[in-house]
């Protein structure tokens, strides 16, 4: 059961959906989503690209999935949009932008995009992480372009594995550079939803990534026909501004494929999101 409740500064400029967890402490509802990458342009970001992108703002990350026509997919373009329709009823002023899955040849696809910087305190954490700037190229930007580090940099990657203990298979995950992931791999997305108020006025929500776990490296034999029969498809790209917080987000004890990751929200699962009926959470602002 969620709650949408307002960041609010001087005056509200994001939403966001949160919940309690097992300890009732109040924290961010997160989310997971499976689908093959169909475009991607993610770190490590290198000394080329000091010259090609003098314009910082415009300097993110970002990737595509699809789900290849799965009804599992299909199921959570749908719950995405029901949860903006959940969120917009708490938006009582200004323009909203419908959000809308983009596409790669027929089928639905989902883009992620994190920019690397933000506007902010020179007082910030400058700092990323090694696999995302090895050279210390985004650190320099940073200080020449007076930005700072964005809080919400997908830095967390891994990749499932299955280790034999004692008779018994367990689900690990290992921690790689992201520079390993390639177009077709299967992954599993760890999200939040954010419904926040851009510099045109207007409110859109946005799709938060925190982590990315790598679930197979072989292409499925339904890509593989797929990619045969058409060589030529472009997959669109809708760019998004995100903010939110990080947090470590996979342990050895999840087991994506099956039912005993508890701790997220599968958002293929069913078509209906409600609201917590209960009472007001203590510690967080609301309206």
């Amino acid at each position: 059961m969620f709650r949408i409740i307002p960041y609010k500064t001087n005056r509200i400029i994001e939403y966001g959906i949160y919940m309690r967890n097992q300890e009732q402490e109040v924290e961010p509802a997160i989310f997971r989503i499976q689908g093959y990458i169909t475009d991607m342009d993610l770190p490590p970001v290198n000394m080329d690209q000091r010259a090609t992108n003098n314009n910082v703002t415009w300097m993110k990350q970002h990737f595509q999935i699809t789900g290849l026509g799965t009804a599992a997919f299909s199921r959570a373009v749908l719950v995405i949009r029901a949860i903006q329709e959940l969120v917009t009823r708490e938006v009582n002023t200004g323009n909203i932008e419908d959000w809308q899955p983009s596409s790669y040849d027929t089928y639905p696809a989902i883009d992620f995009a994190s920019p690397y910087f933000v506007r902010g305190s020179s007082a910030a954490d400058m700092s990323f992480a090694n696999s995302i700037d090895p050279e210390g190229t985004l650190a320099a930007k940073a200080v020449k372009h007076k930005v700072v580090r964005n809080p919400n940099v997908l830095e967390q990657f891994y990749e499932q594995g299955i280790k034999d203990m004692e008779g018994s298979r367990k689900t690990t995950y290992a921690e790689i550079s992201p520079s390993r992931v390639r177009k077709g791999h299967l992954i599993d997305i760890t999200m939040e939803f954010k419904m926040v108020l851009t510099y045109g006025q207007i409110w859109k929500v946005i799709l938060v990534p925190k982590a990315m776990a790598v679930l197979k490296k072989t292409f499925d034999n339904a890509y593989v026909k797929w990619r045969i029969e058409d060589t030529k498809m472009k997959p669109t790209k809708h760019y998004q501004t995100i903010a939110s917080k990080r947090k470590n987000m996979y342990a050895e004890e999840d087991d994506l494929a099956g039912e005993s990751a508890g701790r997220y929200q599968k958002v293929s699962q069913g078509g209906h999101v409600r609201e917590d009926p209960g009472q007001s959470m203590e510690g967080v602002s609301e309206h």
